[in-house]
């Protein structure tokens, strides 16, 4: 198994700097006959949490403005509620999709906007969309995709996504005031148990020892540990509790780990030992408005990232603070990032 990670660990490397020069070639050879394709958001297929909807979205938009596509905006139709979400019914649901698509403002999208063309989906593979970029540069015919899953590519680009943080512009200004400099750590726990979920080999749940190890790291190098305060963000509730997923999103919960009969459940995590261990002030925000969540963590001075698109949201949009992301996370820290 050592023998396996470790080939694992060079192949991953090898992968990456293949394809990273790759794409940087073909970028270069065809950044002016890219103008014939337009991207956009393939709205209508993607189902998923708010952090997984806006890290597509963000990252479509990304590829579109790296490869030099026109782009053409499509909004976010649906999102799955989660047990702590606010938006349980269907009018919270509905203002909460209005105030989600108003959440980011995208500098270029007026600028890059073209409309007529008929949208193909069209899914993407590193290979395959190298291929298509060069057989594109010797025509001249307009073509639409429209994309779900951009990260064959962007994993391998990663200016593609620095280049576009300074374009995300974030509307939302609401969130409370935490006494700074602050750390935001996001606690991605799901169910609890450190279970696996469908199609993946690791669980999306990071041990918090990992984060105390960091924790400390950040309050050795501070003059005076009593001036930083930690915000924990999480999805983890004070006690078990049962949820019932809307009746019309209960297909996307079967199969996946604790949900049985309709119903989920979901062990409680306790956070406050924290505060006695590095003697911080802390205060925990179990669920509630996601967007809250992302603001919270862009805004931070150091944030501990989860396995998770909402971390990796309120990462891309942190463009002062410390980030740190945990190692074994299956998308690629961007460069200044910081692994554990």
């Amino acid at each position: 198994m050592k023998l396996r990670r470790i080939a694992s660990k060079i192949y991953r490397k090898f992968e990456y700097l293949i394809k990273r020069c790759v794409s940087s070639l073909i970028r270069a050879l065809t950044l002016k006959s890219n103008k014939s394709i337009t991207l956009t958001f393939d709205a209508d297929s993607a189902v998923d949490g708010t952090g997984a909807q806006l890290q597509r979205l963000i990252s479509v938009y990304a590829l579109a403005r790296y490869f030099g596509f026109k782009y053409e905006h499509t909004e976010i139709k649906q999102v799955s509620v989660h047990p702590l979400d606010p938006f349980q019914t269907k009018e919270l649901y509905s203002q909460y999709l209005k105030e989600l698509n108003a959440f980011i403002r995208f500098s270029r999208v007026e600028e890059l906007s073209s409309f007529g063309l008929k949208s193909q989906s069209y899914t993407i593979e590193f290979w395959s969309f190298m291929m298509l970029l060069l057989k594109n540069s010797f025509s001249s015919k307009s073509k639409k995709f429209s994309v779900l899953e951009p990260y064959p590519v962007t994993e391998f680009s990663p200016s593609a996504l620095l280049s576009i943080r300074d374009e995300c512009e974030l509307i939302r200004h609401n969130s409370n005031g935490f006494k700074k400099p602050y750390i935001a750590l996001h606690y991605r726990q799901g169910v609890g148990g450190f279970v696996l979920y469908p199609g993946q080999n690791i669980s999306r749940e990071t041990p918090l020892v990992e984060f105390e190890e960091v924790i400390e790291s950040i309050l050795s190098e501070a003059p005076d540990r009593s001036l930083i305060s930690l915000v924990v963000l999480t999805d983890a509730p004070t006690s078990v509790t049962y949820y019932e997923p809307p009746q019309d999103q209960q297909h996307l919960w079967v199969g996946t780990p604790g949900y049985f009969e309709g119903k989920m459940t979901i062990q409680p995590l306790d956070f406050e030992y924290l505060t006695r261990k590095f003697n911080v002030h802390i205060e925990v925000i179990r669920g509630g408005n996601p967007l809250v969540a992302i603001e919270v963590m862009a805004k931070s001075d150091y944030l501990l990232m989860g396995k998770s698109s909402l971390s990796y949201v309120g990462a891309l949009l942190n463009k002062s603070g410390k980030v740190y992301s945990p190692r074994d996370f299956w998308h690629r820290p961007l460069p200044g990032w910081r692994k554990f």
